[in-house]
């Protein structure tokens, strides 16, 4: 006879009534149940959705959908940094190493009560005048405010560099090598236009290791007109500050705020501030002398609405003192509207899979599992047995 490399078992029926209908029953009883057990864990997948039903979600945070309540720019910072080691005047590019810091803070009326919620933002700024994608809406006609509001914002925080760089320290042969302009508000002012509607604190570092600190309050009122060296980056960062306090309590739907980008007046003066003696003409960033050659498209001039780069990578600009009149009647109506701390709700929701698929998880799983169950029945079985009769479970071949 021929002998194969595999083998089969020989085997013979358990002794006991007990076993056919034990196991019968028995499997039965434990299909049912494996199969709930893995329709629950086979049968869905979570699926990703946004929601806006507090029915169907618990919010992470407390404010449940509640308006954000008196959101206002509570500290702004100008950090300056300078690239290169040449005395000024330079060019505004020696100052590009810069970030701007704002803490913000609002209120929302919870379920314990008034909550303060604060803010912290922090970016490399933009001074560029095409590039706008700090802000997510700025459609000119749906958006006009944030739309007027972004572009002024980088031309003044452009104003803010270019004013920097033609700083020229007279004493030692010294130049700045760093700053920081931290502008607080304050709450006893609640006019946007005057000069202490911000308090100002500063710190400059020289290149000599020297380093001077101070705040608006030696200068007085008029430190931002004044003839001190560094009044002119002083007076941009002022309104700098001006401009993103509007734009932060837009965003954030504090539509009661003093705010220079919601009616026309206000839009006219932020634009060029008439107080702002650096902007007249003849002045620092305003003389038609020595202007061009400080690059004013990064300081004194905005793109049109809806304008794009060229195949140059180009774009037209228009100087500041004419944006209004040409492009006011081309932008939407200045507005605010009240905002929430997320309107939608990301959550993972249980989805039934598609019968076929599921048909056939639950399948395998049954089958793995009753595979388990009937191995350790007979090993149960099989132990029985034996305890009786140690040969039970060995088949005797007998030769005739």
């Amino acid at each position: 006879m021929h002998s194969s490399w595999f083998e089969y078992s020989i085997t013979r029926p358990y002794p006991f009534r007990w076993f056919t209908p034990a196991a019968i029953v028995g499997g039965l009883i434990l299909a049912v149940v494996f199969t709930l057990v893995n329709f629950s864990s086979n049968g869905f997948y979570l699926k990703t959705i946004y929601t806006k039903s507090l029915n169907t979600t618990e919010a992470s945070f407390t404010s449940r959908n509640t308006t954000l309540e008196d959101c206002h720019l509570d500290t702004l910072k100008i950090n300056l940094i300078k690239s290169d080691n040449t005395q000024g005047p330079s060019w505004w590019l020696s100052w590009g190493r810069f970030t701007v810091a704002a803490n913000l803070r609002c209120i929302i009326i919870s379920d314990s009560g008034l909550v303060d919620v604060t803010i912290d933002a922090e970016y490399s700024g933009e001074s560029d005048a095409v590039i706008h994608d700090y802000v997510l809406d700025d459609d000119y006609e749906t958006s006009s405010s944030v739309w007027w509001g972004s572009r002024l914002s980088n031309a003044y925080l452009g104003g803010v560099l270019t004013a920097t760089s033609q700083v020229v320290v007279t004493r030692d042969n010294q130049y700045l090598t760093s700053a920081q302009l931290s502008f607080t508000a304050n709450t006893t002012t609640k006019d946007i236009r005057s000069n202490s509607f911000f308090n100002l604190q500063w710190w400059l570092a020289f290149s000599n290791a020297g380093i001077s600190h101070s705040g608006m309050q030696d200068l007085g009122d008029t430190g931002y007109d004044s003839d001190y060296f560094v009044a002119a980056p002083f007076a941009e960062g002022l309104h700098y500050a001006r401009l993103m306090h509007s734009l932060f309590a837009i965003d954030l739907g504090n539509c009661n705020s003093s705010n220079l980008l919601l009616d026309e007046e206000g839009l006219q003066y932020v634009i060029i501030a008439p107080d702002n003696k650096f902007r007249r003409k003849g002045g620092l960033l305003n003389d038609t002398a020595t202007m061009s050659g400080l690059n004013p498209g990064r300081f004194n001039e905005i793109p049109a609405p809806g304008a794009i780069l060229d195949d140059g990578g180009d774009i037209d600009l228009t100087p500041l003192k004419e944006t209004y009149a040409k492009f006011r009647s081309k932008t939407g109506p200045l507005s605010c509207n009240n905002a929430t701390i997320m309107a939608e709700y990301l959550c993972s929701v249980p989805q039934q899979k598609s019968p076929g698929v599921m048909f056939l998880a639950i399948l395998l799983a049954d089958l793995v599992f009753l595979q388990a169950a009937w191995k350790l029945f007979q090993l149960a079985a099989g132990s029985a047995a034996t305890r009786g009769n140690p040969d039970a479970m060995i088949s005797i071949y007998k030769a005739e």
